[in-house]
């Protein structure tokens, strides 16, 4: 490092009669003493770097929010207004343009640094310079040279601390020294290179989506799964005792348009593109994937959930329109200070896992008792995990929540086939073949008929059994089985379903330009309750198809009409395996559409101010926005670290201040530094190093004034004599 000094000092060792000419003409010149104005002035300036770099980190640390844009403070963003998007667009011009001036910010403050940093360097350097070892002269331009990322390779770095060929070293201390100088170079160098990008990434605000204060509503009580349809969900018409008698027929205009109006669309397979509607959102059935659960899950959200989403899309559209009736100045002010809202909830969802197959035979039915039955249907399979005979228990007397619900449907037209549906709540199911439950005992209790008097059948061990495949033992307890039947052919169509619950978050985008549907989104899907089936009320089959126990769908219903018609073409001479395209997603949607219509209920007493309630059985159910805003904060790696920079560089100020305080060293200038080594009377310090610019660096000066004048001397307390 600074060889251009090295080659002056050698310079002044041939021309002595010059040096000594220069010198008397120097110490002519009149030298005052310490400026200590400019060193308080200097200091100050240092110090003041702190003051920005201390908002930046306040502002981080406290996540600000600037709000819709940061090139027009205050400036609101009605986005149900008519020029909603034309107002969006000029906020991002002038976003931009606030960005650009940003970043000259950032460089003024990463400059700032670097002449704080600069000054810290040579306070070092001078402070080792004033000792009696001195300092070698390749660091005598370190302060200056520091910045260069190019330093941190230079072998004279990290070999300057070494003595010369010439120096007999007896104080290693002295030498650790000045490594310890030649890291605390190299860590300036870094931290210098780095202030600009850390500042750049604290003085720049980002687009985030961020919750808004969450707000406790209410605590979740239960689920009406397990109990027959009541309460507000029902038709005006639906009175108290119809509903308590099982007759649906009355929720004709509640829910089964539903089903109708979907059916009206429906022209292909899937069955998670068409949409429904809740007042005035919209929304879709859900897939997700489990690990413990082979054929994904449905969810049907929750009809209740979504009526209270769209009283707070209510709420927002009067409040952000300055409806008096809803005035709420912090909703406003929130709400319209954002590029983009969601209204969110969490609520309970209700969803399943779906099998289906066919059953060549109609079902074997064991009578036990009048409330106790067990139906066996034949060529059970899924995904590949055999063949079996499935039974299923049937009737009260096994459990108070095994239910059945029944109806048919009768063809309109003259020719075609008549259909009844039947419903099975199940709480235990079991599995036969030649592996399982293959005793003797067992065939001889499964009988078409009453169960024998003459065989002693343990039904629990039956429905207990210990080697089934771990791939089926999900699907043992609480199932839902709907059974599809002909009355001009054999076998059943039958459907399962494994029914969960979970509480995930229901998410509604504001925004008519980028939701003109206003379709829910539900997230974390796979928060379940628990992993173990629910009870379902078989009765809400009935509701959500609008008919009696024991009754029947009205002929000219569309879903009437495409049951019997897609189950004709099922049972038809030309139909040979479950390639069913409307079938099973109208079997399927018409089971979805129960479980988006149950109700759930909380506990009458609550705290709003209460802690959340965490407890997956009867959790706090919350509500909140998340808003698209600029914001600052510290939720990227990015930003922890230029957080760590910008406190390392606030801690260098600080030190500068103290060393300077301490010491009161002058920072001289590069040409006093110059002059002062042009002065410096020679004394055979290079003699034998030749050209070899790596031991000159390592020669040692001593650096002092003496009657205000800065000089250098030999060093003296490094060595204990120089090699002749």
């Amino acid at each position: 490092m600074a060889p251009q000094h090295q080659s002056l000092l050698q310079f002044s060792e041939r021309q002595t009669t010059s040096s000594s000419a220069l010198e008397t003409s120097v110490a002519s010149r009149e030298r005052s003493h310490r400026p200590w104005l400019s060193i308080i002035i200097s200091q100050v300036l240092g110090l003041l770097w702190l003051a920005p770099i201390t908002y930046l980190l306040y502002i981080n640390f406290t996540e600000h929010t600037t709000g819709a844009s940061i090139g027009c403070r205050g400036c609101a963003l009605n986005q149900l207004s008519d020029d909603a998007f034309e107002r969006a667009q000029k906020l991002d011009r002038d976003d931009h343009n606030a960005l650009g001036a940003l970043l000259f910010v950032a460089k003024t403050l990463e400059v700032w640094f670097v002449f704080v940093a600069t000054s810290l360097v040579y306070n070092v350097a001078m402070m080792l310079a004033s000792r009696a070892d001195g300092l070698p002269i390749g660091y005598l331009m370190a302060h200056l040279e520091f910045t260069d990322l190019r330093s941190l390779i230079d072998p004279r770095l990290w070999a300057t601390p070494r003595p010369s060929a010439r120096t007999i070293v007896k104080k290693h201390k002295l030498i650790v020294k000045l490594y310890l100088f030649a890291v605390f170079v190299a860590f300036m160098c870094i931290l210098a290179n780095l202030m600009g990008p850390a500042a750049a990434v604290l003085v720049l605000p980002t687009l985030q989506y961020k919750d808004t204060t969450h707000q406790s509503i209410e605590q979740f009580h239960q689920i009406g799964l397990s109990t027959p349809p009541m309460g507000a969900w029902a038709s005006p018409q639906c009175s108290r005792a119809a509903l308590e008698a099982r007759n649906y027929c009355c929720t004709l205009n509640v829910s089964a348009t539903n089903i109708d109006s979907w059916l009206s669309a429906y022209n292909d397979y899937s069955l998670y593109e068409h949409l429904s509607e809740e007042m005035g959102v919209t929304f879709l059935f859900n897939y997700s994937t489990s690990g413990n659960h082979s054929n994904g899950m449905l969810w049907a959200p929750n009809r209740q959930v979504l009526r209270d989403l769209s009283k707070d899309l209510t709420e927002y559209f009067n409040t952000t329109q300055g409806d008096p009736s809803y005035d709420n100045e912090v909703y406003a002010k929130t709400y319209n200070s954002s590029l983009q809202t969601f209204l969110k909830r969490t609520g309970p969802i209700i969803g399943a896992e779906v099998n289906f197959y066919w059953s060549s035979n109609s079902a074997r039915v064991t009578n036990i008792s009048q409330d106790r039955t067990i139906r066996c249907y034949d060529s059970w399979e899924q995904n590949d995990t055999g063949v079996y005979t499935k039974c299923i228990r049937v009737g009260k007397g096994w459990n108070a929540n095994n239910t059945e619900s029944n109806f048919s449907v009768r063809n309109a037209t003259s020719s075609g086939t008549d259909a009844s549906v039947n419903v099975y709540f199940s709480d235990k199911v079991t599995y036969l073949n030649e592996s399982v439950n293959n005793d003797s005992t067992t065939l001889a209790c499964l009988v078409d008929g009453p169960a024998p008097s003459d065989v002693s059948c343990d039904w629990d061990k039956i429905f207990s059994p210990s080697n089934l495949p771990s791939e089926i033992r999900n699907w043992t307890t609480s199932v839902t089985t709907q059974e599809l039947l002909s009355s001009t052919a054999p076998g059943a169509l039958l459907f399962e379903y494994y029914t969960y619950t979970a509480f995930p978050v229901y998410s509604l985008d504001t925004s008519p330009t980028s939701n003109a549907l206003g379709l829910v989104q539900v997230d974390n899907l796979n928060n379940l309750i628990s992993d173990q089936p629910v009870v379902v009320n078989t009765d809400w089959i009935l509701a959500a198809w609008s008919v009696d126990q024991n009754g029947q769908l009205h002929q000219d219903r569309v879903s009437t009409i495409t049951l019997v018609r897609e189950l004709n073409a099922f049972l038809g001479p030309d139909s040979s395996d479950l390639e069913t395209p409307n079938l099973f997603p109208l079997v399927v949607y018409s089971f979805f559409q129960t479980l988006s219509m149950v109700n759930y209920s909380n506990f009458t007493t609550f705290d709003p101010a209460a802690p959340i309630n965490t407890d997956p059985n009867h959790p706090t159910l919350i509500r909140y926005a998340t808003i698209r805003v600029w914001t600052y904060g510290l939720n990227s790696r990015t930003s922890r670290l230029g957080v760590a920079v910008a406190i390392a560089g606030g801690l260098c100020v600080l030190i500068r201040t103290l060393l300077a305080l301490a010491t009161g060293i002058q920072q001289r200038s590069t040409v006093e530094l110059v002059v002062a080594a042009i002065e410096h009377e020679p004394t055979r310090e290079f003699d034998g190093l030749g050209d070899k610019e790596s031991e000159m660096a390592r020669v040692r000066f001593q650096m002092k004034e003496v009657d205000g004048k800065f000089q250098y001397f030999p060093a003296s307390g490094l060595t204990g004599g120089v090699k002749r």
